[in-house]
């Protein structure tokens, strides 16, 4: 399966209400395993989501940090 996440991040000083930081076009994308196994398929969608968020976490940190 391929799965596509398209975000938009934006930073804002919480006291002024500025903008530190904005990207409208996150975008990742990334293959997993599925199995067609029902009592598998449910053990493999937990890890499966926590790795795409470690990812999106991963590149959207990157790209803030390049970007300072």
């Amino acid at each position: 399966m391929l799965v596509t996440v398209h975000a938009k991040i934006s930073l804002v000083d919480r006291q002024t209400q500025k903008t530190l930081y904005k990207n409208d076009d996150v975008v990742l994308r990334d293959e997993y395993q599925i199995s067609s196994d029902v009592k598998a398929f449910f053990q493999e969608e937990n890890p499966a989501v926590r790795r795409m968020a470690t990812n999106f976490a991963s590149r959207a940190v990157a790209d803030l940090l390049e970007n300072f």
